[in-house]
Parts: structure tokens; C-alpha cells; sequence
């Protein structure tokens, strides 16, 4: 049985079990690594420190870098969906306004909310989103659209949005 925790001596001289990291073994502030990916299902977890958490999830990822990601997935659905509209429906914003109020009952949808949730889009490197999104977007419809078309879009449409903004104009692809 493997232990994630290993046995010191506090200041007042009682044994204490301090958690360790599963990879490195050193100790201090611990993440919680899901083994299988949650959004799969998965339900253990192993204490990894930062830097070892990280190099799992494929760079040298900061607390804060973790926590852009996991808020991004808590969205995954509805931000995914403004990705697909954007990059296979060709969908302007205010196509894209009106595709989510008519989706999504529970809260108006205005202009300023979409711009909201494209930034926050933006906000990440496309492979970030194909990794976050790719549960979804394997099962959109009949047609899988590989990574290469979406890197292609979604490089397009920054375009696009940046010569845009430059021109002080709201104008989304």
C-alpha cells in the first residue's frame, strides 16, 4: 500500500503525519490530481505538489494557471458552445446572441455577456480549448472537426477581432 503521507516531529516533539507529494515525495501545500480526469468520470485523487502537478497537466503550470483552467471547465459547455459557433457556424455576435437566449432560458443574453464569454475564450491558447473541449467536441453532430480546422478558425477569428478592435469597431467574424 503506498502511503501519501509521511511521519515528522512537530515543535512540541509529538509525531505528526504531514502529506507528501505521490511523485516527488516532498512535502508542503498539496493539489489534488484527479487520476482519471474528472469531466471522465474520475474520482480518485493523489496529492501532487505544484510543480509536479503541473508537469502532469504538460508544463510548468502556477496555482493560478490551474485555476484559470478549472474555471474554464466549470463553463465548459456554454463556452464551448460560443467556440463552435464562432469557429464552425461562422456565427456573428449577435447571431450568437440570439442562438443562447433562445438556448439557454434561465438568463437574458445580451451583447455585452457574449463579448464577455469570447473573452474569456481568448484568454486561453487554442490547445488549452481543444484539450477542455474535446469530450464535446467529438460528439457535435456527425461530423468531427479536427484539431487543424479549429486551430485554423479560432486563429482566424483572433485575427479578425484584433484588425477589428484596432478599428474601434464591435464587428465579430
Amino acid at each position: 500500500m503506498i502511503s501519501f503521507y509521511i511521519e515528522t516531529i512537530n515543535k512540541g516533539g509529538e509525531k505528526e503525519f504531514v502529506m507528501k507529494c505521490f511523485e516527488c515525495g516532498n512535502n508542503g501545500i498539496m493539489h489534488n490530481h484527479h487520476v482519471i480526469p474528472k469531466v471522465k468520470g474520475g474520482t480518485a485523487v493523489i496529492p501532487l505538489c505544484e510543480t509536479c502537478h503541473g508537469k502532469v497537466h504538460g508544463a510548468n503550470l502556477s496555482t493560478s494557471e490551474l485555476t484559470r483552467i478549472a474555471l474554464l471547465k466549470k463553463d465548459k459547455e456554454m463556452l464551448c458552445r460560443v467556440f463552435v459557433l464562432i469557429t464552425v457556424d461562422k456565427y456573428y455576435i449577435d447571431d450568437i446572441t440570439e442562438y443562447l437566449e433562445e438556448f439557454d432560458f434561465r438568463r437574458p443574453y445580451t451583447k455585452q455577456n457574449v463579448r464577455h464569454l469570447i473573452n474569456k475564450l481568448k484568454r486561453f491558447d487554442i490547445q488549452t480549448l481543444l484539450d477542455v473541449f474535446s469530450d464535446i467536441l467529438e460528439i457535435k453532430g456527425n461530423v468531427f472537426y479536427g484539431n487543424d480546422f479549429f486551430i485554423e478558425e479560432w486563429g482566424y477569428f483572433l485575427e479578425q477581432t484584433s484588425l477589428n478592435f484596432r478599428k474601434r469597431t464591435h464587428y465579430i467574424r
